[in-house]
């Protein structure tokens, strides 16, 4: 009994380790989740949401004065509401990273209610993965996806790859552990600041 124990344990630690670079490394999982900062125009396009919902509905008070229009207003006035808030709800967008092993997947996520994966791709098809401060003139991009904090953020990164025939830049704000599994799979494609 006690042999068959540690046979099954021998077997669970060979399992749960895979041979990378010719060397035995554990497996490795991390998730990050950030939340995209609101623009100026963001807020700019609620308040207008939020007034000319306003608007229609002072409007349709003036309609439920007539008994054979009040339900349908009554009905209208309600999906007038509802839309508001899905369209300005529609504005909270986060973004995921997954790093498991040699694989990374960035999903968007709105309002926590819908998630889309951006891209899936693994560390072999990545080219550069630097700080954003470090680009380099990387005229051949056909294809730019921000999946970071905010447009203008001095702690993104920045991966070069060739997914599909086609050039693509991913900014996004990976942790510290993203960037070290990825420096220590491929250190000569992985700038750290």
């Amino acid at each position: 009994m006690f042999c068959d124990t540690i046979d099954y344990v021998l077997l669970f630690n060979f399992l749960s380790l895979y041979k990378t670079k010719e060397k035995l490394t554990m497996d490795f999982f991390t998730e990050v989740i950030i939340k995209q900062k609101k623009s100026p125009l963001i807020y700019l396009a609620t308040l207008g949401m939020i007034l000319a919902t306003l608007v229609v509905w002072a409007f349709s008070l003036t309609l439920m004065g007539v008994p054979a229009l009040s339900g349908i207003v009554g009905l209208l006035d309600v999906g007038i509401v509802y839309l508001s808030y899905y369209v300005i709800s529609g504005f909270n967008i986060e973004y995921e990273y997954i790093a498991t092993n040699t694989d990374i997947d960035i999903d968007k996520i709105v309002n926590r209610r819908k998630r889309k994966r951006i891209i899936s791709l693994r560390l072999s098809e990545i080219d550069t993965l630097a700080p954003i401060e470090n680009n380099r003139n990387n005229s051949g991009e056909t294809k730019v996806i921000n999946a970071a904090r905010s447009k203008n953020d001095p702690d993104a990164y920045y991966i070069i790859t060739s997914k599909n025939g086609q050039k693509t830049k991913i900014i996004f704000n990976p942790n510290e552990k993203m960037i070290e599994n990825a420096k220590r799979f491929y250190p000569e494609r992985v700038i750290i600041r």
